[in-house]
């Protein structure tokens, strides 16, 4: 009766100590969880202020874009009346060499 009474003690302890092994390492298991549900957090967040940065500067070029279309048609405006100007002028071999080099330009 001893030995029976001895290994379901033993038994016992040993289901304790499995019992024990088992409750900590749900425990790191949770602790694990809770950090990966953290990171996804943290990922997200970073990747919609990605996406508002990335709105951003699609928005800046647009604008930049713009300015730049209108900086050359005013620039295509002054060259022509520049090549008017020099077209009005009595044609010399001054007058024709200011020309290419203003031809050069545009």
């Amino acid at each position: 009766m001893d030995q029976i009474a001895s290994t379901i003690a033993t038994t016992a302890e040993e289901q304790g100590a499995s019992t024990q092994k088992i409750s900590h390492n749900i425990q790191q298991l949770a602790a694990a969880s809770d950090e990966v549900n953290t990171n996804i957090t943290s990922v997200s967040q970073a990747a919609g202020d990605t996406g508002s940065a990335a709105g951003q500067v699609l928005s800046s070029a647009k604008v930049l874009t713009t300015e730049s279309d209108k900086f050359r048609t005013a620039v295509e405006g002054f060259m022509e009346k520049v090549k008017a100007a020099y077209a009005a002028l009595a044609p010399t071999n001054q007058t024709a060499v200011l020309y290419k080099r203003a031809a050069v330009f545009y």
